[in-house]
């Protein structure tokens, strides 16, 4: 690396911990404050000890040459050497309190921006991306083997400590030797590089792991938390191949870093001897000076307290914590490079009075990162005000289609507009708050009953919690449980639902936010845990009580959307169908014949006694 870049490469270090320092420094002002003033007394403690004692040898030497009482005469000076010898052991633990402080709040910081960065999308594709969870866990001190960002505080605090002391010490001795102060004050500065350079590789050692520990602390997170895992892992045995799997990987993943680490601190002996040196030399001119009575002895007492501190640059192990810490503000660079914003277009989409009509018109999708194509060529008109119904087979493209029309992803090419208005144009956020929709991956809140439905409207009181929870059925839970039970059974006092249960109540959110004021109800299979008869029962439901409401529903189950007022058929992310139930089942194609396998096949079911009637599925 030539000077010129290594100048460069300095100059990007400093404007990283300088931005650093700023993120500290603005977590809590006041505490940031104080953390600097204690650290400056700190600092001063050992300087003003060293002059104390030098007082106190010249005190006891005048007491001798005067014949007074030599602890009379020592009194004030001995006072103030005990206090400032004390003085440190008080400020270590209120520094360490103080920093410990900080460094919380400064994580909480680092998290809220990472947050700030995440909710300021729309989308969801930053979730999926490696790159952005890669540095979302730097960000956190996540891959950097636990080591968050606010710990940074109280290795800043020692080390300019140790600095400020230092300097203030080279200048006590430069007074006698100018030489000597700036051999102990510029030699550390000069050779700091060969430490730093290797606790910067071991950083990156670790940043470059981030998917590696990602992995990692997901098969831990799995042994330690999920119900599900601990069940399946005594059914199938493969606990302790997971927890093995979890040692190895960790080990493979930190053998690495423990090798750059063991490199960099290869250094510290050297600077040690080094710095041992310089400091035996410092001695030996300082108690040179004094036999030759250059110096007197309360000088030297002086000289020497600050030829201790000044060495004291030389063992300090704090540039590991800042160098790891120097990560932090490239990982929210690039977590901010890779976190797309949201669309803000300026479009009233809640302009409307009545039922609003989505429309997809040549769209095509293809999952960021992958090559294979989702959805091609799709054109589908929805009508305002009644019931659209999606199903294909497994794979199909339904999922990612309903994903699209909610603005979660943007088409690669194509338009997708409501009422007119292109998603494009759009403001992305408001869009989504357009539609109320239920995921076939709907996500079972470990809050209370009540929570689950308000997370779609925070307003709610009671009147409109219960019309939620009778569209979906999930008022029959009213008699086992109250709104402030949690639903889980890690809380005291909690409770777990059934697959179907927890779907009743996913669709009691999305009605309640239809409530609030979304235009669209998205059903991406919304009965994937109900059993067939209870499934149709509740899609008629839904067709009647939503009447007016413009509505999608996605199934696999033919039978539940023959009522639908129009069914698409996705085959390979194509539609090649589309019509009401009596219009397909006469044209004979792809619906007729899942309709006729899956009537088939529910005929064959109700022999073995399920109960369900295969009337309820004949054209």
């Amino acid at each position: 690396m030539g000077l010129k870049q290594h100048l460069e490469h300095h100059l990007g270090d400093l404007r990283t911990q300088l931005q650093l320092v700023r993120l500290v420094g603005k977590s809590s002002p006041a505490m940031a404050t104080a953390l600097v003033l204690l650290t400056v007394l700190g600092a001063a403690a050992p300087i003003g000890f060293a002059l104390a004692t030098g007082w106190l040898v010249r005190s006891a030497q005048d007491a001798v040459a005067s014949g007074e009482s030599s602890v009379a005469a020592m009194a004030v000076p001995l006072i103030v050497v005990g206090a400032l010898y004390i003085l440190p052991q008080l400020l270590s633990p209120l520094v360490n309190t103080v920093a410990d402080s900080l460094g919380r709040r400064a994580d909480a910081r680092v998290q809220r921006q990472i947050s700030d960065i995440y909710s300021r999308t729309a989308g969801i594709d930053h979730l999926e991306n490696p790159a952005a969870r890669d540095a979302s866990a730097v960000a956190a001190g996540l891959s950097t083997t636990k080591f968050p960002p606010g710990s940074i505080a109280g290795a800043y605090s020692t080390i300019l400590s140790l600095r400020l002391a230092a300097l203030a010490a080279a200048v006590i001795l430069a007074t006698y030797q100018v030489w000597l102060g700036v051999v102990l004050a510029v030699w550390p500065l000069v050779h700091r590089h060969l430490p730093v350079q290797g606790f910067r590789r071991t950083a990156e050692s670790a940043v470059s792991s981030s998917e590696e520990f990602r992995r990692s602390d997901y098969a831990r997170e799995l042994i330690l938390s999920s119900r599900q895992v601990g069940q399946e892992s005594r059914i199938f045995g493969f606990g302790e191949w997971l927890r093995d799997g979890f040692d190895s990987q960790w080990r493979q993943i930190m053998t690495g870093i423990w090798n750059e680490r063991w490199e960099a601190k290869g250094v510290e002996p050297i600077r040690a001897f080094i710095g041992m040196l310089l400091l035996l030399m410092a001695f030996y001119a300082l108690g040179h000076a004094a036999i030759e009575k250059a110096i007197s002895l309360s000088a030297l007492a002086v000289y020497l307290q600050a030829a201790l501190t000044a060495s004291g640059i030389f063992f300090g192990p704090f540039d590991l914590a800042v160098a790891r810490g120097a990560q932090i503000i490239p990982a929210l660079r690039r977590l901010d490079h890779t976190t797309p914003r949201a669309l803000t277009g300026t479009t009233d989409l809640h302009s409307s009075a009545g039922p609003v009509a989505p429309r997809l018109d040549d769209v095509s999708f293809t999952y960021p990162r992958t090559s294979k194509q989702i959805l091609a060529s799709v054109s589908l008109e929805i009508p305002a005000g009644k019931t659209t119904a999606i199903v294909g087979a497994n794979g199909s493209g339904k999922s990612t289609l309903i994903k699209l029309i909610c603005g979660l992803y943007l088409p690669n090419s194509g338009t997708i507009s409501l009422d007119g208005n292109d998603l494009s144009a759009s403001n992305q956020e408001q869009w989504q708050r357009s539609y109320a929709a239920v995921f076939q991956d709907f996500i079972r809140y470990e809050l209370s009953f009540a929570e689950n439905i308000v997370l779609a409207d925070h307003a709610a009181g009671p009147d409109e919690l219960l019309a939620a929870d009778r569209f979906s059925g999930a008022d029959r839970l009213l008699d086992s449980i109250d709104w402030s039970t949690p639903l889980s059974p890690r809380y005291e006092g909690g409770t777990d639902l059934s697959g179907g249960q927890w779907q009743s109540v996913a669709l009691s959110r999305a009605w309640a936010r239809l409530a609030a004021g979304a235009q669209v109800l998205v059903l991406d299979e919304p009965t994937a845990n109900m059993d067939i008869s209870t499934e149709i029962n509740l899609f008629n439901q839904i067709v009647e009580q939503a009447q007016g409401v413009t509505t999608l529903l996605v199934s696999h189950r033919m039978s539940s959307v023959r009522r639908a007022d129009k069914i698409v058929v996705l085959v390979d992310g194509r539609i090649v169908e589309e019509g009401s139930h009596t219009e397909l089942m006469s044209a004979d194609g792809e619906y007729a014949r899942m309709f006729t396998l899956q009537a088939k096949r529910y005929s064959l079911a109700d022999d073995t006694g399920t109960g369900f009637d295969p009337v309820e599925v004949k054209p």
